[in-house]
């Protein structure tokens, strides 16, 4: 099993932040994804991520690292509108519909607490 990076460490949790849900559930979650995405690999098509975009993989050849042999891959990325829409707004200054979604999370969550 691989070991996660610092960086993707921090991105799970503030991700878990955001999800709502547990570590284990959100670590099982982008598992799904890495999961998915090899199996899209494997099957010659590109890997999709819902919100983010769309990655083509190819593989060009092995390189002998320290560590041993290593799968040398180019990648392609084509952005979701999603993404290229919020990256638009983020550039505009505008509201984004990313904090729209986020805010509608928040009301949705305080409205459960208070009929609680």
């Amino acid at each position: 099993m691989a070991e996660l990076t610092p960086r993707e460490k921090t991105a799970l949790n503030s991700t878990r932040l955001l999800f709502g849900k547990n570590s284990r559930d959100t670590k099982e979650f982008f598992e799904s994804i890495g999961i998915q995405a090899i199996l899209n690999y494997a099957k010659g098509e590109k890997i999709i991520i819902p919100f983010i975009g769309e990655i083509e993989v190819a593989y060009s050849g092995d390189e002998m690292t320290e560590k041993g042999r290593v799968a040398k891959v180019k990648t392609i990325f084509t952005p979701s509108p999603f993404l290229i829409r919020n990256v638009g707004q983020i550039e505009d200054k505008e509201s984004t519909d990313a904090e729209k979604i986020l805010m509608n999370r928040f009301h949705s969550v305080f409205k459960e607490r208070i009929k609680d």
